[in-house]
C-alpha cells in the first residue's frame, strides 16, 4: 500500500470514541511538545500555528487556546473526524483538506509551522520539498517545529525493528534521522536546536519487559523517544 492509502485506512477505523480517548488522555510526548512550542521566542495570544499532516491533531489539541490553529490533512475522513472531536469539546480550529507539499496558503501566512510523526516516513528530497513549502508559508523570524521517533535510541529501534519483522508495525516504513541539517541547510533555513523528551515512552513499547529494560537503562542511558527539532527562517 501507499503511504496515503495506509493513513486512510488507519483513519477510516479510528473510532471517534478512540479519538475521544485520545485528546482525554495525552502522553507525555504531546505534553513536552506543547511546552517546548509554547515557550518559543515571541510567540503570543493569536499566534498563528499549522500543524501539517498530523492525523488527529492531538498535539494541536492540547495547545493554549487562544493560539489561531490551522489543521491541514489530505485525508478529508481524518479532517472531518478531528473537526467533530474539536467542536464537541468546544475547540476552534480553521480545517483544511490539502497535499502538504502544496498548501493553499499565501507567502509568510503563519508564525508556526510544525508537525509530528511525519516526516519519518520520508526520503531526504521528499523532506528538503516539504521544509521549502513550511518555510514558503512561514514568517521571516519563526519556526518550524519537526518532531520525529528517535531511532538513535536503542529501545525505539529494537521495537520498530521486531515489528516489522514480525509484521505487527502497522504505520508507512519509518526512516532513522538525527537532525535534518543536510535537508535544513538545502532549503536555506536554520537549525537551532535539537532536543530529546519523553524517556519513559520508549519503555511503552516493551511493557511486559519494563522492569528489564528500566534496569539496562541504568547502565547503558538509553536515548529518549521524541526527536523535536526548532527550526527558524531568518
Amino acid at each position: 500500500m501507499i503511504q496515503k492509502d495506509i493513513w486512510a485506512e488507519m483513519s477510516n477505523k479510528t473510532s471517534m470514541e478512540e479519538i475521544n480517548y485520545l485528546y482525554n488522555n495525552p502522553q507525555c510526548f504531546h505534553l513536552k511538545l506543547k511546552d517546548i512550542i509554547e515557550k518559543l521566542p515571541n510567540i503570543k495570544n493569536g499566534s498563528k500555528i499549522i500543524e501539517v499532516w498530523s492525523q488527529f491533531w492531538v498535539n494541536s489539541f492540547v495547545l493554549n487556546n487562544d493560539l489561531s490553529k490551522t489543521l491541514l490533512d489530505l485525508d478529508i475522513n481524518a479532517i472531518d473526524k478531528a473537526k467533530s472531536t474539536f467542536l464537541n469539546m468546544w475547540k476552534t480550529a480553521d480545517f483544511v483538506v490539502a497535499d502538504m507539499f502544496n498548501m493553499p496558503f499565501e507567502d509568510e501566512s503563519f508564525d508556526i509551522v510544525f508537525n509530528a510523526w511525519v516526516l519519518e516516513h520520508f526520503l531526504s528530497d521528499d523532506i528538503k520539498n516539504a521544509l521549502i513549502e513550511y518555510k514558503r508559508i512561514l514568517k521571516n523570524d519563526w519556526f518550524i517545529i519537526i518532531a520525529i521517533p528517535n531511532h538513535y535510541s536503542f529501545v525505539y529501534r529494537l521495537a520498530y525493528l521486531l515489528s516489522n519483522f514480525l509484521n505487527k508495525w502497522e504505520y508507512p516504513e519509518e526512516y532513522k534521522i538525527y537532525d535534518l541539517k543536510k535537508e535544513i541547510i538545502a532549503s536555506w533555513l536554520t537549525l537551532i536546536e535539537r532536543n530529546v523528551v519523553c524517556k519513559k515512552n520508549i519503555f511503552d513499547f516493551w511493557w511486559r519487559f519494563q522492569f528489564i529494560f528500566k534496569f539496562l537503562d541504568r547502565i547503558f542511558n538509553f536515548q529518549w523517544y521524541l526527536t523535536v527539532l526548532i527550526i527558524k527562517k531568518d
